[in-house]
């Protein structure tokens, strides 16, 4: 894939990146979906403050917590369920120590 300059991305995937920051997905979710680098999900989330759009919180979803209870509850491996969440490995295995879930 050809690495674009913030300026020379096409403004169909931009307008889709700034639509998924827009409607909650987190920076992983974005990354994987659209296939973009964090530095310009980064970029297009400070273009929108800038416009004085309200950006929301990239980092986790609130009930990302929960959802790793549920998959563990399942029997689900940590990295399986990082995997399904868009999350790392090792949030997920703080969260079950936290939860103190099998």
């Amino acid at each position: 894939m050809r690495k674009h300059k913030p300026s020379e991305v096409p403004s169909i995937l931009r307008d889709a990146v700034r639509k998924a920051i827009l409607d909650g997905l987190t920076k992983a979710e974005i990354e994987r979906k659209h296939r973009v680098t964090v530095r310009y999900i980064d970029f297009q989330r400070a273009t929108l403050k800038a416009e004085g759009v309200a950006v929301p919180d990239a980092r986790r979803r609130p009930e990302t917590a929960e959802a790793i209870q549920a998959l563990a509850d399942q029997g689900m491996s940590s990295a399986e369920i990082a995997n399904e969440l868009f999350v790392s490995v090792g949030y997920v295995n703080h969260r079950r120590r936290q939860k103190k879930c099998t």
